[in-house]
């Protein structure tokens, strides 16, 4: 009886694949509870995987164990449909397998280069250092307001000359208290990962969405750990002195994660638009 927790499990993996992303996506509770919103967001993903391959290897036990009872037509049907669905999770498994591991591999290796040559350069270009709120930041002459977070062995964060004129010491540290929020959570991994999903499966919605929602989970729960070691004002006044600016095209984004600091504690601004 392999066979019936083999389809419970491809039943189960299918469901995920088709609801997730329409139940994760539904409502404003994403913007309220980002750690758990991103949780389930990669547990669906890994839950379905896994789901998926422990559906193969049952079918292929069921195929490898059958015991043939000529008083039973069900029988006959069960081996038949097992050794369907082992033949084509096999031939599907092997075939994503491989292409996982040529995107995915170069995806995450241009991931690291582009993380070490940023880090390096910083090394380089660095006109002070400079240890704020146990993050290493390493300041750097641009006009352009801007922060970053490298990680890797020894993570730093980067902060512009025009970002440190820009804001107050109040503001800056609650920046940098952002970016180091990236970098203790790895949520460049994170991000990195939905991509590698995406690229993986480009005509999929839902892979689509895991990567929209992963780049802006990750920005709320780096607010949140933000407003949290140096105070919700400070950070809000850094957003909305950055969306000022002009700093980039996401201007909009920036004064709703703004808002949404304002109606700290207690809640999150029902004024957030998707």
């Amino acid at each position: 009886m392999w066979i019936i927790p083999a389809l419970a499990c491809l039943a189960f993996a299918v469901f995920t694949m088709l609801a997730a992303p329409s139940l994760l996506t539904r409502g404003t509770w994403q913007v309220q509870h980002p750690q758990l919103a991103l949780g389930l967001w990669h547990g669906a993903v890994v839950g379905g995987s896994l789901a998926l391959l422990a559906a193969v290897a049952l079918s292929v036990v069921a195929v490898l164990t059958w015991e043939h009872d000529e008083g039973s037509w069900l029988s006959g049907f069960e081996i038949a449909l097992a050794s369907v669905v082992a033949s084509v999770g096999l031939i599907a498994m092997f075939g994503w397998g491989f292409i996982v591991t040529r995107r995915s591999g170069r995806a995450l290796a241009d991931g690291r280069r582009a993380n070490d040559e940023l880090r390096d350069a910083a090394r380089v270009l660095s006109y002070r250092d400079e240890r704020i709120g146990g993050a290493l930041v390493r300041f750097v002459e641009s006009p352009a307001p801007h922060a970053l977070a490298a990680a890797g062995p020894a993570p730093v964060v980067i902060v512009s000359s025009g970002l440190e004129q820009l804001l107050t010491r109040e503001q800056l540290e609650a920046v940098v208290a952002h970016e180091r929020c990236h970098l203790v959570r790895f949520h460049a991994l994170a991000q990195r990962l939905a991509e590698v999903n995406e690229a993986c499966l480009p005509r999929y919605t839902g892979a689509k969405n895991l990567s929209r929602a992963t780049a802006l989970l990750i920005e709320l729960i780096a607010d949140d750990a933000g407003a949290k070691a140096v105070g919700a004002d400070a950070l809000a006044g850094a957003l909305q002195a950055l969306a000022g600016a002009g700093a980039g095209s996401d201007d909009d984004v920036l004064r709703q994660r703004a808002r949404r600091l304002h109606a700290r504690p207690g809640g999150i601004s029902s004024t957030w638009q998707a």
